[in-house]
């Protein structure tokens, strides 16, 4: 698994496809886990939310609001 800084990602990297993937908190180990009909789109939408601090999952804005979003990882599970 190639984990990527999420604040650093750069989209294109990753294919519009459906699948499997995880933010993950590099302080506290945990991750959230997701599935996606297009991986980039979703990811775009999930970067857009955090920044903004309005993300749907309240669990996932709080950590990132404590540890900052330099301190999280993405990366695909499975296309």
């Amino acid at each position: 698994m190639n984990k990527q800084d999420f604040n650093e990602i750069n989209t294109k990297n990753f294919k519009r496809e459906k699948g499997i993937y995880a933010i993950e908190n590099t302080i506290t180990g945990r991750t959230y886990v997701g599935q996606a009909q297009s991986i980039y789109t979703r990811l775009i939408h999930h970067k857009h939310h955090l920044l903004n601090k309005n993300h749907a999952n309240p669990y996932l804005q709080n950590s990132v609001n404590k540890h900052g979003i330099e301190n999280f990882k993405f990366y695909v599970v499975e296309y």
